[in-house]
């Protein structure tokens, strides 16, 4: 096949895992065979423009990782001679002396298994980013003319550049990364998991957060814990921030004992959610002070955070997109370049507003339905299986039918992305009705007490309204 030079990222079907009783290697040849795990290791130890990531297993035992049932680890071994850079890239799943290969990019790896640090980067890797840039590059949807007619061609190509764009991102992944040190201020909800997966891929990590305790899991798992952001930004090359607000930025970045303070210039990327402007104004700041910032908010629940699948939306420089995109695609899954300083912030406001705006339509009509005389459970069902449905109301319905208003982001958190976007309307003199109707219901339910709630509990504000609780009944359910 004309594709065989990235077939070796295809996946083995579940059943064959499952009768084999381990995730057998793939993708090189000869390692198809029984016991040839060793060989695929030998050549790999052989050839001197291999880079490997090792994880190591605390337990130090011999035996194979299992399947999908006890866990799962992904692996990748880009092999590239002085010719033909990723020559071969593949999965390989095998152990000698108590290691693994593995690659960083989108790694599952089982919470009882910690990653040690990159073990060898050769010169010639570096030679793989072009080649692999290109195999990225290949693998994006075609549109337009060249598209085949025939249904099953399409089907066959979109597979043969799923697998080169696999191909590409992960020689990418490999080939940059390196020993940099990297620091993580604000481990909360959020930041402790994303922390926890630059981690786990082998990054030198040094974190700090206002509550002590919060930092101590990590450092159980080999990160470094700084005495404050002044001390961690002396240490630390790249620093990621995940704090609540701009407020919590500026007094990390320039309070007394702040990350200007450390006798550094590392470069700063802000994943707190705030105003476009408050970003920029941070920018400005930092820029006096000798530092590089871009804003980088994320959009993804707690869970997404720790499978390292959030949406990433970068606004900075091209040079600390590049610099910083290594860590970011160990944090993320799709991670989007909007422009400057604060294009970031203003796409997530944008993607909340139509994501709150969800929230909020089935939270103003759950009230009503039930009052007209529908089923609580059949609105839910028809919810969460029309036409209607979202990640929102597959979230959302749910809890607000169960009556469980806890564990997402408040009411209060929500307000101040629909009050950025009405701020940027106001100056480009753009109308947007909805979402003045959005503000006053936020509003509205803060000034109610449901402020530090989910976002679910705005149904309350209509049940209030109407005379009407959305439940299901427990003996109907």
């Amino acid at each position: 096949r004309r594709d065989r030079a990235v077939r070796p990222l295809l996946v083995q079907p579940r059943r064959r895992r499952a009768r084999d009783g381990v995730l057998r290697p793939q993708g090189l040849p000869g390692v198809h065979a029984p016991g040839a795990r060793a060989g695929a290791h030998a050549r790999a130890q052989r050839d001197p423009a291999v880079q490997v990531l090792v994880l190591r297993h605390p337990r130090g035992t011999e035996a194979p990782f299992r399947g999908a049932r006890e866990g799962r680890a992904e692996a990748l071994e880009a092999v590239a001679d002085r010719s033909s850079v990723a020559r071969q890239v593949g999965r390989v799943h095998g152990r000698q002396g108590g290691d693994v290969l593995l690659y960083g990019h989108r790694r599952r790896a089982l919470d009882d298994h910690q990653v040690g640090r990159q073990e060898a980067r050769p010169p010639e890797l570096h030679a793989a980013l072009p080649r692999g840039a290109a195999l990225y590059e290949q693998g994006r949807p075609r549109r337009g003319p060249g598209r085949p007619a025939d249904r099953r061609q399409r089907r066959h190509d979109r597979g043969r550049r799923s697998r080169r764009r696999q191909v590409g991102r992960a020689v990418l992944c490999c080939a940059r990364m390196d020993e940099r040190t990297v620091g993580f201020i604000g481990l909360g909800r959020m930041g402790s998991g994303m922390a926890r997966n630059l981690l786990k891929a082998g990054v030198p990590l040094v974190v700090w957060d206002v509550l002590p305790e919060a930092a101590r899991s990590l450092s159980e798992d080999g990160a470094s814990v700084a005495a404050d952001p002044a001390a961690l930004a002396a240490s630390a090359e790249l620093i990621f921030l995940c704090v609540p607000s701009d407020k919590e930025a500026g007094e990390v970045l320039f309070g007394e004992r702040g990350v200007a303070r450390g006798g550094n210039t590392p470069a700063v990327v802000d994943t707190t959610t705030m105003n476009h402007r408050a970003a920029r104004r941070l920018a400005e700041r930092a820029r006096d002070a000798g530092l590089s910032y871009a804003d980088c908010p994320v959009s993804g629940m707690p869970l997404r955070a720790e499978k390292g699948t959030l949406t990433m939306m970068f606004g900075g420089s091209a040079e600390l997109f590049a610099l910083s995109k290594p860590c970011l695609d160990v944090m993320g899954e799709f991670v989007v370049h909007c422009g400057d300083v604060g294009m970031g912030q203003l796409m997530k406001a944008v993607n909340n507003i139509v994501y709150d705006v969800n929230i909020a339509a089935f939270c103003e009509v759950l009230p009503f339905a039930v009052k007209a005389g529908l089923q609580p459970a059949q609105v839910a069902e028809v919810l969460t299986t029309g036409n209607s449905r979202s990640f929102a109301s597959g979230h959302f319905v749910p809890r607000i039918m169960e009556r469980r208003f806890e564990g997402d982001f408040s009411l209060r958190a929500a307000y101040k992305d629909i009050v950025n976007i009405q701020e940027a309307a106001a100056q480009l003199d753009a109308s947007l009705p909805l979402v003045e109707a959005m503000v006053k219901a936020y509003r509205a339910a803060i000034e109610m007490g449901f402020g530090d709630e989910p976002k679910s509990a705005m149904v309350k504000v209509y049940e209030e309204r109407m005379g009407q609780e959305v439940r299901i009944d427990p003996r109907s359910a």
